[in-house]
C-alpha cells in the first residue's frame, strides 16, 4: 500500500524512457518495491513484494519494445519484462523522488511500481 503522498503524477514521453529508466535506475538502485500487474481478465497480481531493484532497462526507440524489471543486488533474483509497452507514469512526492510508476502495454495492462516508504 503506497502510504507516501503524492505531490504530482506525469507522463513520461516515450522518446525519454531509456533516459528516464537509467537516472531511475542510478537513483534508486538498492530501494525496496512491490510490483503488481492489473487487467479486466486477471484483476490484481502481486508479482513481487519487498524486492530491491537492480536496473529498469528499456529498449531504446526502433531497437526493440520491451522494459525489464529486475531485483537483486549482488544477483539478479526476479525479472520482470513489459511487453509492448505504450505509457509510462510517474507518482513523484513533495521532494519529486519517484514512489511509483505505471506502465501500461498493448493489451491494457497495468503494470506498478510502488517503492516503500524511507527504503532507499
Amino acid at each position: 500500500m503506497l502510504n507516501q503522498t503524492i505531490a504530482n503524477t506525469q507522463e513520461i514521453p516515450r522518446s525519454h524512457w531509456v533516459d528516464f529508466f537509467n537516472q531511475l535506475t542510478q537513483q534508486s538502485r538498492g530501494r525496496r518495491y512491490t510490483l503488481e500487474i492489473c487487467n479486466a481478465d486477471m484483476g490484481v497480481q502481486t508479482l513481487a513484494k519487498h524486492a530491491t531493484l537492480s536496473s529498469i532497462t528499456c529498449d531504446p526507440l526502433q531497437k526493440g519494445d520491451d522494459i525489464v524489471i529486475s531485483a537483486g543486488l549482488e544477483t539478479l533474483s526476479f525479472s520482470h519484462i513489459v511487453s509492448h509497452p505504450t505509457a509510462l507514469w510517474v507518482a513523484q512526492d513533495l521532494q519529486a523522488s519517484p514512489i511509483a510508476l505505471e506502465i501500461l502495454d498493448a493489451e491494457n495492462t497495468k503494470t506498478i511500481l510502488r517503492f516503500e516508504e524511507g527504503a532507499s
